[in-house]
């Protein structure tokens, strides 16, 4: 069941952040994924907002549904339509997710050199 573009329009009009940056969204076989300056936090899957897990999240808002957008996928959190119509909660737990997500150090490969050996 492919998302509309209209609930797509909705949450984006929804996402009211202050921080330098952009948020920007792909659609790929009816389904769409939202970045913050590359960085994945959430997607729309058969007409359902799935957040990606984090410990504000989790504690902003303390017993959070929990589902997968596809199979073998990271437990995310399910947003209702009740839950991302009120704008300013709904920013407040993007904002705080964005932040945990971009705080994260990236996990650097290290090289082996030939005089490693």
């Amino acid at each position: 069941m492919a998302t509309k573009k209209r609930i797509l329009d909705f949450i984006l009009g929804q996402i009211e952040i202050e921080r330098d940056g952009y948020i920007t969204y792909t659609k790929k076989f009816g389904k769409y994924v939202f970045t913050f300056n590359g960085e994945i936090f959430a997607r729309i899957v058969d007409k359902t907002l799935y957040l990606t897990g984090t410990n504000a999240g989790r504690n902003f808002l303390r017993n959070p549904v929990k589902g997968t957008p596809y199979k073998n996928a990271d437990q995310h959190f399910i947003i209702s339509e009740e839950q991302y119509s009120d704008s300013e909660w709904f920013s407040t737990l993007v904002d705080m997710t964005i932040e945990e997500i971009l705080s994260k150090k990236p996990y650097l490969k290290r090289h082996r050199h030939d005089d490693d050996l």
